[in-house]
């Protein structure tokens, strides 16, 4: 399953997302959850040693496949996403966190098509796999840039968006949502 160490904490200015690495492992195994995929990490030592400690029976907890840190661009909206300078940081930060133990990546918001490719590239190299929550980049271009899956569905795709610019989030990635109702699912650019 995606799932996360995490849950937003409400009522801050910045938006924070403390780890509940206490509670989370007991509540996915009790809800019947056996095998979890952290699709994004926030803090990636602690989702490390989470596992640890539930492979070696010291805690109670699903099989976790730990995902490195977000690979996020410029523009992230909580600090807790350390933001990528170019191509060449995604790559180091794909190789360290290989080193690490991460078996999987995800591509977040802002990352840049170079970024991406970069990841990909790295990440495939050592046989492992890289998804997304793009907004800065749409499907078409992610899976063309060797993408593994996409996250979240087609509300978060903003190809279609009218005016988009490439490797940008729209200002107001909730209008690009909105924008998806109008668009015309028999038109040659949807089907294309």
């Amino acid at each position: 399953m995606h799932d996360h160490m995490y849950y937003p904490s409400p009522g801050r200015s910045l938006p924070l997302y403390p780890q509940h690495a206490s509670s989370f492992p007991r509540l996915y195994l009790a809800g019947g959850v056996t095998s979890i995929r952290t699709t994004g990490s926030i803090e990636t030592y602690t989702d490390l040693e989470l596992k640890l400690a539930i492979d070696q029976g010291k805690m109670a907890g699903p099989k976790i496949h730990v995902t490195g840190p977000y690979l996020e661009g410029k523009g992230s909206f909580t600090l807790q996403m350390r933001q990528l300078t170019d191509a060449e940081d995604a790559r180091r930060t794909v190789e360290y966190w290989i080193s690490e133990g991460a078996t999987s990546f995800k591509a977040y918001m802002n990352i840049t098509p170079d970024e991406l490719a970069a990841a990909v590239k790295v990440a495939h190299s050592h046989g492992l796999k890289v998804t997304g929550h793009l907004c800065s980049i749409g499907f078409r271009e992610a899976a063309a840039l060797g993408i593994d899956d996409l996250e979240h569905g087609l509300f978060v795709d903003t190809e279609f968006f009218p005016g988009k610019k490439p490797g940008q989030c729209p200002d107001d990635p909730s209008a690009a949502e909105k924008s998806l109702l109008d668009l015309d699912i028999a038109a040659d650019p949807v089907q294309t």
